[in-house]
């Protein structure tokens, strides 16, 4: 709630220790806003109480103990993607950030590009992180908010079970318009021949309900903060030393009439990755031991 969740952003969240009860939410749309995929949603409990005699969630929910995109589901949600386009007789180009969860090759793909942004620029280049992801948030917490008081004018304890999550998240992913979603690639820079319509990142008309209900609690956070209060949280896996060994293996053995200039560039980028990280692992063992 508003009044108890700053201590997100001052406390270490290793494992997901400090705050057990997490999900986290993959999202993806196309440029004009006029398409968004059904949300792909980690938990940590793969069969939860609530889900018993539930027939079809509402959206799509995989399970690992941290609640982490991982290299294993973004490759299956990628191929489910690819496939349902390739039905559709359509070419797409996924623009992905470049993280240890997002695989750099998947093999067999047949309607679906995958276009990676630069290293460490997601807060300028991803589209979903110049407000879409904000605005489902805002929406989201509203819904908390509300739910909240409800239970309060009720006398009744106050709870949300994974499945009420998922139903408020697939809720407040159908309250993000098509405008931000345009705007926000704008932003991006991302330009297109078609007009977008002029519209703050911020939209009042979202943030306005949702301080209202927070004031009713009498909340000392402001709304800012608390829509973004789990922003420096981890939501994907940490790369190891085995991990790239796979993906260097697996780049050498790319089929003989690939490209073999695009082979060659992609194994040593990963044989530099592989460097890199047992180094980064040295210096965190040594700094450890200066500083038990």
């Amino acid at each position: 709630m508003p009044d108890k969740t700053l201590e997100f952003k001052t406390k270490a969240c290793h494992g997901g220790k400090v705050n057990k009860e997490r999900l986290t939410a993959m999202v993806c749309a196309n440029m004009s806003g006029t398409e968004k995929l059904p949300l792909l949603v980690l938990g940590k409990s793969e069969k939860p109480r609530c889900f018993k005699n539930v027939r079809t969630l509402p959206t799509q929910y995989k399970a690992n103990k941290k609640a982490w995109m991982t290299a294993k589901f973004f490759k299956t949600w990628v191929r489910e993607v690819d496939e349902k386009m390739h039905k559709q007789g359509r070419k797409i180009a996924l623009v992905i950030d470049n993280c240890p969860a997002h695989p750099k090759k998947i093999k067999n793909l047949h309607a679906t590009e995958l276009v990676f942004l630069p290293r460490n620029s997601t807060s300028v280049t991803q589209p979903m992180d110049q407000g879409v992801i904000k605005n489902l948030k805002v929406h989201y917490r509203k819904q908390v908010v509300a739910k909240k008081i409800k239970a309060v004018d009720n006398n009744k304890d106050f709870s949300i079970s994974v499945l009420d999550a998922l139903r408020m998240m697939r809720h407040a992913w159908s309250q993000v318009t098509s405008t931000t979603i345009k705007n926000c690639y704008r932003h991006a820079g991302f330009t297109s021949t078609q007009t977008t319509d002029v519209e703050s990142e911020d939209d009042a008309d979202d943030d306005i309900p949702l301080n209202q209900l927070a004031s009713i609690l009498g909340t000392r956070v402001s709304m800012d903060d608390y829509v973004n209060i789990d922003d420096e949280l981890q939501a994907t896996e940490a790369i190891s030393d085995n991990d790239i060994l796979s993906e260097l293996l697996e780049a050498r053995s790319v089929d003989d009439d690939s490209d073999n200039d695009d082979t060659i560039e992609s194994t040593i980028q990963l044989q530099h990755r592989f460097l890199l990280n047992r180094r980064l692992r040295h210096v965190t063992q040594f700094e450890h031991f200066l500083n038990p």
